[in-house]
């Protein structure tokens, strides 16, 4: 493929595919070198998306550029919805399972593609595309059963999820083609990364308040972990077990089942 050969559009397109490609299959790698837990990789890596998108955007429309993002219309608002499940599920599916699960199992992209586009669009599918639809779902099937961990089940799901959301978007943008998929895009990026932080907020709390309820369950059948005042000696287990924040939650629980026992 010449340079020149790049000013048709056929030809441009095989070789930004070609260069995703490239790019995509170092995700894996890049990802599991990482020190960073999922949550802060998919924040960055959106955060960095939504960066390098946006600079093309403001370089192409100029002052246009939010009226432009916030146009897309409905069908694009379906798209952004889309292009989130799939950038967090991209990243967070190589935290929860293996590289070669999670390109196998988006290597049927295409396939559940066409399927989708069968459903929705009425397509014609070939009998040699219907094989391969066939051999994909059997290898899927292969690589799903020899999971044997909730972790790495959990995380094919996810990298199921992924390739869901591809393959939708890409039926999506052929029936309608006037569909924006950069402007789409762009926005789910910065979706991903406003509203993750808010998420693991969320989880954590919600970890504290089960951690919490734990410790306390634990005092119930052992009351002398909690720590005592006034002079007397402190359990040396008091920092481990009853921190600040619900060390009053513990007081009251260890009273109320004292006063059961007299």
């Amino acid at each position: 493929m010449t340079i020149r050969g790049l000013g048709d559009p056929a030809a441009r397109g095989a070789a930004m595919v070609l260069v995703a490609t490239l790019a995509w299959s170092f995700a894996g790698l890049f990802t599991r070198s990482l020190s960073l837990d999922v949550w802060t990789t998919v924040s960055l890596r959106s955060l960095a998306a939504a960066s390098v998108l946006l600079v093309i955007q403001c370089f192409k429309h100029r002052t246009a550029t939010l009226h432009n993002l916030l146009g897309i219309g409905f069908v694009g608002w379906a798209a952004v919805l889309l292009s989130v499940v799939a950038q967090a599920a991209t990243t967070a599916s190589f935290f929860l399972t293996s590289v070669a699960h999670v390109t196998v199992i988006y290597a049927t992209c295409p396939f559940v593609a066409a399927l989708i586009a069968r459903v929705w669009l009425q397509e014609r599918i070939s009998k040699t595309t219907l094989i391969a639809v066939v051999a994909s779902i059997v290898g899927v099937v292969i690589v799903v059963s020899g999971s044997s961990e909730t972790s790495t089940l959990s995380g094919d799901f996810v990298a199921l999820l992924m390739t869901l959301s591809f393959s939708t978007t890409i039926v999506l943008s052929k029936a309608r083609p006037t569909l924006r998929v950069l402007e789409a895009t762009t926005i789910g990026a910065i979706l991903t990364f406003v509203n993750l932080p808010a998420l693991r907020l969320h989880r954590q709390n919600g970890s504290a308040e089960s951690d919490a309820g734990l410790r306390l369950r634990f005092l119930e059948h052992d009351p002398r972990l909690l720590p005592v005042h006034r002079g007397r000696k402190a359990s040396p287990c008091r920092h481990e077990w009853i921190d600040a924040r619900n060390h009053s939650l513990a007081v009251l629980g260890v009273a109320s089942v004292r006063r059961e026992r007299r």
